[in-house]
């Protein structure tokens, strides 16, 4: 009688045992997961964070071409450079095919 009851204390504290260990290691698991989530969006967030520098920048040219836009001098250019348009008295050269 005195062994049964030897075994069974024995057992019940390998299954203590077994129990602790493995809730151990399912909490490494955890950790290890979380850390690579948490890699992975601190990655996508510098990605979003790159692309919201990109827009800003285009918007900050888009403004700058708006500002340019009522000047007479901007006009002018954009009519020569895109329309072929010249001023009177301006000297047209025509380059030969």
């Amino acid at each position: 009688m005195a062994q049964k009851r030897r075994r069974r204390k024995l057992n019940k504290k390998r299954i203590a045992i077994i129990v602790s260990v493995c809730g151990v290691l399912y909490l490494c698991v955890l950790f290890v997961q979380q850390s690579f989530l948490i890699a992975s969006i601190e990655s996508q967030k510098e990605n979003v964070q790159a692309q919201i520098d990109q827009t800003v920048e285009e918007g900050q040219g888009y403004l700058d071409e708006i500002s340019r836009i009522g000047d007479d001098s901007y006009i002018e250019q954009e009519a020569r450079d895109k329309l072929g348009m010249t001023k009177e008295g301006d000297i047209e050269f025509v380059a030969g095919e």
